[in-house]
């Protein structure tokens, strides 16, 4: 019996495979996609943060110490200083014009009103559509005012007598220690990279999935696919899961790996623990690739609709958006999907360094979705061999 099992459970992981690569469709979306796509996105965002973001200067002081302040900028790694202007009507022209995506206004009286002990103040003009740069900038100018503000102390307290150590502390009586303890490097490629790659991996896999059971149907092929089983749904089910987690895997290990190595992503935590969760949300995904598959009539409609699926996840998943941020019914129905809980333990493992204890609950509720949406494919496949045998 259990040979007759194994027997059929080869049957179909080798009918599987030989019905994808006989389908230049299938078998691009699911064997090229992964590896160009991966490749391809990772390369976009290889140098994961701006530099260099162009900035205009409108200096009214014109004193040594206001172009000193102004180089001051130029030196931080995130702004460049591309043009001088004359007037406060070239900015919004410069910024509609892309031409430059903030602009530093230093008044009259700068350096005069700062000796005196007056109040001095710097506009930053920023192009907030493009907000990360412009976050950037902002952070830039704002440390170079900080450390600007401390020597101007630094050296008032020296004029009235004190030790270069008593005029340190008064110049700075709170010292903000940042520690950034994930992320360290600060840039959007490092927080985008890791849920893209995933992402990627999902989409390919549905879409594929997507288009071998609708092609199924299309050729009236289920049930010669449920007699190479044997009769066993069940069979038939697993046959095929495990041909695409296999193929799945091997693309993860790919990614974590290699694509991670290439574009400089850090993998804090245990490599077999990413793994071993990669493994449960691949056949939670495979699952619900089986249920969705199998409402898809036709290749075409089925490619067009998984497709369109991808914003749906990724918005849903809580990444690009925090989940407390949504609507309730949309923060309930995101729980659904295995990407939800997955990305959470996955980003804990691979930028947190988190371990088994960190991720119990997302790991708990990805393998609760494992089992239902299991059960609903097996529920669902039977029906449409038992159809398609009447």
């Amino acid at each position: 019996m259990f040979k007759t099992q194994l027997s059929a459970l080869f049957a179909i992981i080798k009918r599987e495979f030989y019905f994808v690569v006989n389908d230049k469709s299938i078998s691009s979306i699911l064997l090229i996609a992964p590896l160009f796509f991966g490749i391809f996105y990772g390369t976009v965002y290889i140098n994961k943060g701006e530099q260099d973001v162009p900035v205009a200067v409108l200096n009214l002081d014109n004193t040594q110490y206001s172009r000193d302040y102004i180089r001051a900028i130029d030196a931080t790694e995130v702004v460049e200083i591309v043009k001088e202007i004359e007037n406060y009507s070239a900015i919004e022209e410069l910024i509609q014009s892309g031409e430059i995506q903030a602009a530093v206004v230093i008044p009259k009286n700068f350096y005069l009103s700062l000796t005196q002990g007056e109040k001095a103040s710097v506009k930053l003009y920023l192009n907030n559509l493009r907000f990360l740069s412009s976050n950037d900038i902002n952070k830039a100018v704002t440390s170079v005012n900080l450390e600007a503000i401390k020597q101007l102390r630094l050296e008032m307290f020296k004029q009235k007598g004190y030790t270069s150590g008593e005029a340190e502390i008064l110049a700075e009586p709170i010292a903000l220690g940042v520690h950034t303890l994930f992320n360290s490097s600060e840039t959007y490629g490092d927080f985008l990279l890791p849920g893209m790659l995933i992402l990627i991996l999902q989409q390919t896999l549905l879409i594929a999935m997507a288009q071998s059971i609708a092609k199924e149907k299309e050729q009236g092929s289920l049930k010669e696919l449920w007699r190479t089983s044997g009769y066993s749904s069940l069979m038939a089910l697993t046959g095929k899961g495990i041909f695409y987690l296999i193929i799945s895997l091997c693309y993860a290990v790919f990614y974590y790996g290699f694509l991670f190595a290439i574009l400089d992503v850090p993998l804090v935590g245990s490599p077999l623990l990413l793994l071993g969760i990669t493994t449960v949300f691949l056949m939670a995904t495979i699952s619900l690739g089986f249920l969705m598959s199998s409402l898809f009539r036709r290749k075409l409609h089925a490619l067009q609709l998984m497709a369109f699926s991808t914003y749906v996840f990724f918005f849903l998943s809580g990444y690009s958006w925090p989940n407390e941020g949504l609507p309730v019914i949309l923060k309930y129905l995101s729980q659904v999907f295995p990407l939800t809980p997955f990305l959470k333990i996955y980003i804990s493992v691979v930028s947190m360094g988190g371990e088994i204890a960190h991720i119990t609950d997302g790991l708990i509720h990805l393998i609760i979705l494992f089992f239902i949406l299991s059960t609903l494919a097996y529920t669902r496949l039977r029906y449409l061999f038992l159809s398609e045998a009447q």
